[in-house]
């Protein structure tokens, strides 16, 4: 009993505070945090604290404590047990629910039976991990344990959501003019996953490396499985928009009057009209449904940059424009920028936060109108991009476009483009240039247009050597 006469006595306040913090759990879950055991291998009454979850202490340990000691650190560590089995019944609990309501939300807005979780319960089961470690914060090592759980239940949660996640082709349709079933119920599920990794996320930071450790996996396996669902759907969305790009080429740019207009719609193509229509057709219903805070940002900024690019891509490498073909093609490119600005300004960005793309796109239209002396004058294409002012270039020219050269299809190249760096760009150009050169290619045409040609490659070589 001398052992435990050297306990130090809580004060009036800690114990207030100590009972206070577990009102919600029964007195059976009640544990002592730390013990001050004294240092019986010095023979002094002097305490040491020895820290909880006394499970941790090794038996062949034990003997170098009292009776006494030992004693209450076999009693404590049932309190231990049971905490941690209601802790981890609390999480499992927690995610059960997830799983047997709908979102609140969901419910009020779609007449769709309330299968799926949404962001509420992703939310709430991120706030029962949450202030489950809060709660053992105070001690290193139960904390750990409680992770543990934690990891395991927000494993059950990715586990049970991607066991709902639709893969079939109506999740990633693109017929419209509504979202389909499917694609209804994994915007659901991502959301649900959004909510439940963001908190989570932010709350790594709060805890000490090893508690990292064990959750950043299991939190990890979340923004995998919500982006599971988001990155095929958007590579759907991106493959319609190159597809309906790609139709310009069908369009005859050659004319030099322009027809009488016929409606309102005369001077725009049925490519760009398409085009417009399925922006509206992603702003408004395909990725509406997706409650996933500044995400949704970053995806409608992506697919502006992407189409932008695609567009002014295919655009500078349209061959023979007449002085109608020019005007109809300037049409459509303002067609395009007012498409998307709308689409940027539903997620509160401006054209000019594409950056890159967006002085493209401003420069590719009285790129269209000046001179041939003028396109290797840098006042008048210094803000030009160098791809964009060779295949202009190159365009105006007898020369083949690269595509040309190689047996390519527009579609085909500029997937190419889209996929490589502006290195590799350059140097399929160069290509281009050796083997009109070196390889033949100029044989192959008039006299004329050869010397044509071999004016053009002066040309692209000057602009080639002043963007090195």
């Amino acid at each position: 009993m001398q052992a435990l006469r050297s306990f130090k006595p809580l004060s009036a306040q800690a114990t207030h505070d100590f009972y206070g913090s577990f009102k919600s759990s029964s007195p059976l879950s009640l544990f002592i945090p730390t013990l001050f055991i004294p240092k019986s291998n010095k023979g002094t009454s002097s305490p040491s604290p020895l820290t909880f979850p006394f499970s941790t202490v090794p038996n062949h340990h034990l003997p170098l404590h009292s009776p006494e000691t030992i004693l209450v650190l076999r009693s404590i560590h049932a309190f231990e047990t049971l905490y941690l089995t209601r802790s981890t019944n609390r999480l499992t609990e927690s995610v059960s629910t997830s799983f047997s309501i709908s979102s609140s939300i969901s419910s009020s807005f779609t007449s769709r039976a309330p299968t799926f979780p949404g962001p509420n319960e992703g939310l709430a089961a991120a706030r029962a991990v949450v202030n489950e470690l809060d709660a053992a914060r105070f001690d290193p090592l139960l904390v750990k344990a409680v992770a543990k759980g934690a990891a395991r239940a927000v494993e059950g949660f990715v586990g049970k959501a991607d066991a709902l996640i639709a893969r079939d082709h109506s999740a990633t349709s693109m017929l419209g003019p509504v979202e389909t079933p499917s694609q209804h119920g994994n915007a659901e599920i991502a959301s649900s996953l959004y909510h439940l990794w963001s908190p989570l996320h932010r709350a790594l930071s709060d805890h000490t490396d090893s508690v990292r450790e064990i959750l950043r996996p299991a939190v990890d396996s979340i923004r995998t499985a919500y982006l599971s669902i988001s990155n095929p759907l958007i590579m759907s969305i991106r493959r319609e928009f190159s597809a309906i790009i790609t139709r310009m080429h069908r369009v005859d740019y050659s004319k030099n009057t322009s027809p009488p207009a016929m409606g309102a719609n005369a001077s725009t193509s049925s490519y760009m009209v398409d085009l417009t229509e399925r922006l509206t057709f992603v702003r408004e219903e395909l990725l509406a449904s997706y409650r996933v805070g500044d995400l949704a940002k970053e995806w409608a900024l992506d697919l502006a940059r992407f189409t932008v690019q695609t567009f002014v891509l295919h655009a500078s490498i349209i061959k023979a424009l007449g002085e109608a073909g020019k005007l109809k093609l300037t049409s459509e490119t303002t067609s395009l920028e007012f498409a998307i600005s709308q689409y940027l300004s539903s997620h509160s960005l401006a054209l000019s936060s594409m950056g890159d793309q967006f002085k493209a796109l401003r420069v590719f239209r009285p790129l269209l109108f000046l001179d041939n002396t003028q396109l290797t004058t840098p006042s008048h294409t210094n803000d030009v991009p160098t791809l964009i002012l060779l295949h202009h270039i190159l365009s105006r020219s007898v020369l083949p476009l690269p595509h040309q050269t190689h047996g390519w299809t527009e579609a085909e190249y500029v997937k190419w483009l889209n996929e490589h760096g502006e290195v590799d760009r350059l140097k399929l150009i160069e290509n281009t240039l050796v083997e009109w050169e070196e390889k033949g290619g100029r044989e192959k045409v008039a006299e004329k247009e050869r010397k044509e040609g071999d004016e053009s490659v002066k040309v692209l070589r000057m602009v080639l050597q002043a963007r090195k």
